[in-house]
This record gives structure tokens, sequence and C-alpha cells, in this order.
């Protein structure tokens, strides 16, 4: 019935969790998208620490937070899916030390949500590759290269996906196609 950005803040999350029981419904999915329009951040030992805490704060820990107060809520199997910035680290790009940290943190994610809620969680992972954003070259800035038309790389995989447990036929290809989705140009290593 709609979209929700929740935050970590005890009064969002309250909120959130009251409309669910309050208007009985269930949530389709929850999305964790970390930032995918990445600068190049300078070479590892010239990227400071106040810009390497803000950075994980604001693309791991947020979501870290929401998942760790809002996942044990769910009685139901909950589709999760985690979007993953991860051209850089599958192309060793050089001077993009925080979009591979936070690479790297998301498919930990990954390997945490499938180690401890298993039950509770229908997980997906999407490797997000280049695509073209209201016709600009690439969500990556820095880098010229043409990416993907976004609405046939990205975003009708993902629509698909949402809805594949309300249909079979959905459910038996994403079965068989598994729970990695590579979107946009060159988000397979």
């Amino acid at each position: 019935d709609g979209l929700f950005h929740i935050t970590p803040s005890p009064k969002d999350l309250s909120l959130f969790i009251k409309f669910l029981q309050d208007e009985n419904k269930q949530l389709a999915s929850i999305l964790v998208m970390p930032n995918s329009s990445y600068y190049p951040s300078g070479s590892f030992a010239n990227l400071s620490a106040s810009q390497l805490e803000q950075e994980i704060k604001e693309n791991f820990l947020s979501y870290w937070k929401v998942l760790c107060k809002v996942l044990p809520h769910f009685a139901y199997k909950v589709q999760v899916i985690l979007f993953n910035p991860s051209l850089s680290k599958h192309f060793f790009i050089p001077h993009h030390s925080v979009e591979i940290l936070i690479s790297h943190l998301i498919s930990g994610l990954d390997e945490i949500l499938r180690a401890e809620y298993s039950r509770n969680v229908d997980l997906y992972t999407v490797h997000m590759g280049i695509v073209n954003i209201a016709g600009n070259p690439s969500n990556y800035k820095y880098l010229s290269c043409p990416g993907s038309k976004i609405n046939t790389a990205l975003l009708t995989p993902i629509f698909k996906l949402i809805m594949t447990p309300k249909y079979t036929r959905l459910r038996l290809l994403r079965f068989f196609s598994g729970n990695i989705l590579f979107c946009g140009k060159g988000s397979r290593s």
C-alpha cells in the first residue's frame, strides 16, 4: 500500500510497528539501499576518520539499527533486499575505499542475516552496476561510460522480486535463478 522510509529513531520505529499492528498489514519487503553514487574518495591513506565514520553511519549503521529493531516483530517471513554497491570491489577500481568497505559490510550483513534469521527472512542481494538515471550517463558520476536503462536493468527486476511471494510463476522463476541479482552494466565481476 505504500513505501515507508524508516530511521532508527525510537519514535519512527514505534510508529511503524504500531501502523502494521493497527492496520493489520503485512510488510512485503525491506529494502536496504546504501549510497550507490560514489565519487572517488581518494587513496586510503588520505581518507579522514570523520569522513569514514559518517559514510559508515549513513550507509550501514542506520540500516543495521532498523533491522535489529524491526525484524524480531514479524511473525511471518519478511523479504529483505540488500543492495550492494559492489562495482568498485568487483573491478578493483582504485581510490574508492569507502565504497569497497560499504560493499564488504553489506556482504557481511548478508551472511549474518542468513545465519541468524534464516527462518524469519527471505533474503536477496542485488549487486549494483551502472544504470542511466534521469538522463544522466550513470549513477557513478565519475565514470564516462553509460549504464544500462534503469527500467529494464533495475526497476523491473526489483518490482518482480517484491511481487514474487504473490505469484506462483514468479516464485518458481526466482527459485531457479537464486537469491542474487545483478542489476546494471558491470554488476557481475
